[in-house]
């Protein structure tokens, strides 16, 4: 199988020729194990590892075996990003322009393609006329409004959620004050101590 891909090389190789400068792989420093695979000379000779993690075996870009290969190890390692399945790969294994082959393998993954989706735009709809015309603060207000209750703190994240419950129009018609219900119990405040939350 990867005689076909890489005939001419192989060939170059058993011969004691010089590769092309052409060539690909030429900087791998190629050559050609008792298994007839090409392998990289590479520079680990030294190191404390197995021969395949040594001398990786030179894998064609442009081949089923190579694609399978490469869809095997991504589903392996739990569909992770391009470096991690390239990692991965090149324990045993080197492709030439591996990254591109990795990222298009990638792109069309459906697991991936789920994962990675862009969630859809959504439509705002038309804002309620109360929201849009201008008022003093309370001028529409409503029992069961949530509401924050303003704290010793001025951190409004440490404020009180609280529920109007009743409230209190003054002499001019406006609202003055209001029955909160908190987590502490009923407490009458005046507006000025209170924040309606928008979550209509």
């Amino acid at each position: 199988m990867f005689n076909t891909n890489f005939n001419q090389l192989i060939l170059t190789l058993k011969r004691n020729e010089q590769l092309r400068c052409s060539s690909e792989i030429k900087s791998l420093v190629p050559y050609l194990g008792e298994d007839n695979l090409l392998r990289i000379t590479g520079r680990l000779l030294e190191a404390d590892l197995c021969f395949g993690e040594k001398h990786p075996v030179i894998l064609p870009r442009h081949c089923k075996f190579t694609e399978l290969l490469v869809i095997r190890e991504h589903e392996r390692i739990d569909h992770c990003g391009v470096s991690a399945t390239l990692t991965q790969l090149r324990k045993n294994y080197w492709i030439p322009k591996g990254r591109q082959l990795v990222k298009t393998i990638i792109r069309i993954c459906l697991i991936c393609k789920k994962y990675n989706a862009k969630p859809a735009d959504q439509l705002s709809g038309q804002l309620p006329r109360d929201r849009i015309t201008q008022s003093p603060p309370f001028q529409i207000v409503g029992i069961d409004f949530t509401v924050l209750v303003e704290g010793n703190v001025k951190s409004k994240l440490l404020w009180e959620l609280g529920i109007i419950k009743e409230i209190f129009i003054g002499r001019d018609n406006n609202v003055r004050s209001c029955l909160v219900k908190t987590s502490k119990g009923l407490f009458k405040k005046p507006i000025q101590l209170l924040y309606p939350l928008e979550l209509e």
